[in-house]
């Protein structure tokens, strides 16, 4: 016991565990982000699909029928009524991508360089990511309605 204390590793111990304890104190004072934009989206804002609509609201684009057709897909998807809505979900969902899209390639024809760079990046980065969070949530929907 006496060489694990001559040896410091007590200390490297206790030095790692108070700056965990740090970080995690630090990190649960701050607050969520406040997606202002979505406001009018309940159920975006409590989605994975938050960070992306919001970023999608910044291409000042139209882009309130994008934000319709998602908030239809969540309500779709958390009824889990898969027989009903099953098919009706995958359907909005490759039409949430195409709307995306949609309102990307706009983006990008806009005087705006701001705006042109920002949509250039939406669609390097997130756009894969709105796919991939759509196909979760439907997947989830099929599991979820296989234990009902």
């Amino acid at each position: 016991m006496n060489s694990l204390l001559d040896s410091g590793l007590a200390r490297d111990i206790g030095v790692f565990a108070g700056a965990f304890v740090s970080l995690f104190a630090l990190k649960s004072m701050q607050k969520p982000p406040d997606y202002a934009a979505l406001s009018h989206h309940p159920l975006i804002r409590a989605s994975p699909l938050a960070i992306l609509a919001n970023e999608l609201v910044k291409l000042e684009q139209p882009c309130i029928d994008s934000l319709n057709i998602m908030e239809r897909f969540l309500t779709l998807v958390s009824s889990r009524d898969v027989a009903a809505n099953g098919f009706a979900a995958n359907r909005l969902a490759t039409d949430i991508q195409t709307r995306v899209k949609e309102v990307v390639c706009a983006a990008q024809r806009s005087d705006n360089l701001d705006i042109v760079r920002r949509a250039i990046d939406f669609q390097r980065d997130e756009m894969d990511q709105i796919a991939g969070i759509c196909d979760n949530l439907l997947r989830n929907m099929l599991l979820d309605g296989q234990h009902m």
